[in-house]
């Protein structure tokens, strides 16, 4: 508190023991839950891409998106009515705390690890990515069979930017062939290669990371 002349010290708390806290108190869904009813939606497409849905993976995931990011806040405080709120960016915790009263003690209302939530979104993002990119080469294949090669062009470079994985279909199909004698197809596909091995090689990156927390984890027992 700030008197006008000086600060004047009310409460303090030792958050130690709150970082302690697994994954989240008085907060839903449950970790269990966001897990099942997630591999319950995806498992399809989860499965294709050799992705084992569990916290390991999810935490690998928003690892590597936090470093490309660069974020360098450490703890953002704001004040919510009675509440103190405090997210622990790089620990991706999120805690809620009662001012009480006159006294001003710090009771521990709620607290949530986010890991899980953020990865979950991120991986949904790839996913429809993906899906957007299908239907973009899908709609640019209309466009090919109506002689249409402008539109179907700006529709196929948004797909393989979507998805660059998709080169491999778009190179070998018989319909392509018109736009393969576009001046800029060459250079548009091999920046999708290059993208695509990108890509393939972070998610390398984040099963191999994930393989080494469940490794950890298991020799701890």
């Amino acid at each position: 508190e700030y008197t006008g002349k000086t600060w004047s010290l009310k409460s303090s708390r030792n958050l130690e023991v709150d970082h302690l806290i697994p994954t989240s108190y008085n907060s839903s869904p449950d970790e269990q839950r966001g897990f099942k009813e997630y591999e319950a939606s995806r498992k399809k497409q989860l499965d294709a891409k050799g992705i084992i849905a569990d916290l390991a993976y999810f935490k690998s995931l928003v690892n590597q998106k936090q470093v490309e990011s660069a974020k360098t806040s450490d703890i953002q405080a704001s004040i919510v009515g009675d509440d103190l709120l405090l997210d622990f960016v790089k620990l991706r915790k999120l805690y809620a705390y009662r001012l009480n009263g006159a006294k001003q003690g710090l009771e521990l209302v709620s607290m949530r690890d986010y890991t899980l939530d953020v990865g979950l979104g991120l991986q949904d993002v790839e996913l429809n990515e993906e899906v957007q990119a299908q239907d973009a080469w899908a709609r640019a294949k209309k466009f090919l069979a109506k002689n249409d090669s402008d539109i179907a062009w700006m529709q196929t470079k948004f797909a393989l930017k979507l998805n660059p994985d998709l080169y491999k279909v778009v190179e070998k199909d018989p319909s392509a062939k018109s736009l393969k004698k576009l001046p800029d197809w060459q250079a548009t596909l091999d920046a999708a290669i290059k993208a695509s091995e990108e890509k393939q090689k972070k998610l390398e990156e984040r099963r191999k990371a994930a393989e080494e927390e469940r490794a950890r984890k298991k020799a701890a027992k």
